[in-house]
């Protein structure tokens, strides 16, 4: 077993485990964006790729890539009794550490909803969905109210032969940009009772 107590493991490297990294690095935690903000030629909507590259860039910028073992998966995390934490990688190896800070998503595994009966046409999940071609001419339901399915709802409408989307409860949706302003950002809707409602 390798002892590396005096570290903190760190699982994820996504936009909070490069910032938590970051962070450790520096030892200023808590820590914010506002040191490397987005490219100004970003619009305020950015695309899959565009946030892939600004999370490469600041991993470069702040040089956090040495730090990080890629493509290594964690199949066990326990606390010890002095406050450790042991780990086991899918390799077999085993390692104990200071501490353990996971950051690997909520939403890193794809979820369907079991339904009675057979549907025999194409069942995707958000994650797998590329580009509009993907529903062009075809009859679409999109199932679920979060922003993924919001946005493919969106997408689906304008180049799809219809486009309907299923909600278990009722929402309130709301347009992504209000007099050219995000409107999560515009002061009509920064009133807390507003908050919980999605963006379209």
């Amino acid at each position: 077993m390798s002892d590396r107590s005096a570290v903190m493991a760190l699982i994820g490297a996504g936009p909070v485990g490069l910032g938590l990294a970051k962070a450790l690095l520096e030892h200023k935690i808590p820590y914010e964006y506002t040191d490397y903000p987005m490219p100004a030629d970003y619009p305020d909507f950015p695309s899959r790729q565009q946030m892939l590259d600004y999370l490469r860039d600041y991993a470069q910028k702040f040089q956090l890539t040495p730090h990080i073992e890629f493509n290594t998966k964690v199949v066990m995390a326990l606390p010890l009794a002095d406050g450790r934490w042991e780990l086991e990688l899918a390799s077999g190896e085993k390692r104990v550490y200071k501490g353990l800070i996971v950051c690997n998503g909520h939403h890193w595994d794809r979820r369907f909803p079991n339904y009675a009966g057979k549907f025999e046409g194409e069942f995707i999940h958000s994650k797998d969905y590329r580009t509009p071609a993907q529903l062009a001419g075809k009859r679409v339901l999109v199932i679920g109210g979060g922003n993924s399915a919001c946005d493919i709802a969106a997408e689906a409408a304008r180049v799809g032969k219809t486009a309907r989307i299923s909600l278990r409860r009722g929402y309130w949706f709301l347009p992504k940009t209000l007099f050219g302003i995000p409107a999560l950002l515009h002061e009509a809707w920064a009133d807390p009772a507003a908050q919980g409602h999605r963006a379209l």
